[in-house]
């Protein structure tokens, strides 16, 4: 009988070995599958957080800062139409009637500054005034060519919606001034003159003067070289003053 109990003790422990080396391999098991759901969690976890950054850079590129507190006025473009830098995506009017919407020549607009003084011209019913730029805006119109600028110190008697005209400063420049009308180009050699004045004992006559033109718009110009100051010129009528041909 004690051979017995001793043969069936020995059985038991036998059995419960096995089973303590079964738990022990399923334990294991347990820790490995636990250790690689952790690395899963982990790359989930990074991919979740470059996703995150992704996405706020799409965000940060996708937000339009306007150049100047203004009200919208049209949305130009919407969600799926191509742009670029050249194309107008929202048009901004002036916040209140202190500031203006200049439209330009794009190729005067790149000489434009912020803080560039601004003469608007008065109009009816509205006195002169001189302000400033506020912005430029950077985007041409393709078709007019044209570009916008903000500017602030509008005539106090304006209201939205006036039209006003305005002179904006960019450089200022020394030299000899004329009136636009007085420069004639010469139709047989191509020249720029200019006709002086010049008294003698038969009176007053003119003498052609080929000159350089410097910077010039609709009313004056700067000359260059070809005159001295305190010449008299003719200040127009020079194309009846050009001598004939031969």
């Amino acid at each position: 009988a004690a051979r017995a109990r001793l043969a069936l003790a020995s059985g038991n422990r036998s059995g419960a070995l096995e089973q303590a080396r079964a738990d022990a391999a399923t334990a294991r098991n347990d820790v490995t599958a636990a250790d690689a759901q952790g690395g899963n969690l982990g790359a989930q976890a990074s991919s979740a957080r470059a996703r995150l950054l992704a996405a706020r850079i799409a965000y940060e590129r996708g937000v339009l800062y306007a150049p100047a507190d203004g009200t919208i006025l049209r949305v130009l473009k919407h969600p799926g139409e191509a742009v670029d830098t050249t194309v107008p995506v929202v048009e901004i009017g002036p916040a209140d009637a202190r500031q203006a919407t200049l439209v330009v020549p794009a190729d005067r607009a790149s000489r434009v500054r912020p803080g560039d003084p601004v003469d608007f011209t008065a109009t009816t019913g509205t006195a002169a005034s001189r302000g400033s730029v506020v912005a430029v805006i950077p985007a041409v119109d393709p078709n007019a060519q044209t570009a916008t600028i903000v500017a602030r110190g509008v005539p106090a008697d304006g209201v939205p919606g006036d039209a006003l005209a305005a002179s904006i400063v960019v450089a200022h420049r020394r030299g000899l001034v004329v009136p636009a009308g007085a420069l004639v180009q010469d139709p047989q050699s191509g020249d720029t003159v200019v006709f002086v004045a010049r008294d003698d004992a038969k009176g007053r006559t003119f003498d052609q003067r080929t000159v350089h033109v410097g910077a010039s718009d609709d009313r004056t110009a700067t000359i260059a070289s070809g005159l001295r100051a305190g010449e008299r010129i003719a200040a127009r009528g020079g194309y009846e003053l050009l001598a004939p041909p031969g």
